[in-house]
């Protein structure tokens, strides 16, 4: 059984907050691979209305993220979007947690005035 754990909110597009994570990732000397991208997976051309939030064009995207660091056992982030703002978090698996992995993820995502524009969670 697994969970998501929240680690941050950001306002800022999915796209560049993704970007700018992968970045951060390699610079910190672990390597990150894209799994996922909903974008990816949808035609699109095909303008659809969002089921979830009623906009005229859907812009809500899923991105799934395997971050390795030293070992075999990679962490895994999912990262939401909508309209201008992103949430992370960590996947939870019971048995597959790293937790070494998931402190050095969490403190490249902490919150950097220069590089994120981070946001209330309330």
């Amino acid at each position: 059984m697994s969970q998501n754990r929240p680690i941050l909110y950001l306002h800022q597009s999915c796209g560049d907050a993704v970007q700018d994570f992968v970045m951060r990732i390699n610079r910190a000397g672990l390597f990150a691979i894209r799994t996922f991208d909903l974008h990816d997976t949808r035609d699109r051309e095909t303008a659809c209305p969002c089921p979830h939030h009623g906009t005229a064009h859907c812009d809500c995207q899923m991105v799934v993220i395997l971050v390795y660091g030293e070992d075999d056992r990679p962490a895994s982030v999912v990262v939401h979007g909508h309209n201008g703002q992103t949430w992370f978090s960590l996947v939870e698996s019971l048995g597959m947690v790293n937790p070494r992995l998931e402190d050095q993820i969490c403190g490249i995502l902490a919150p950097s005035e220069l590089d994120f524009t981070a946001g209330d969670t309330t």
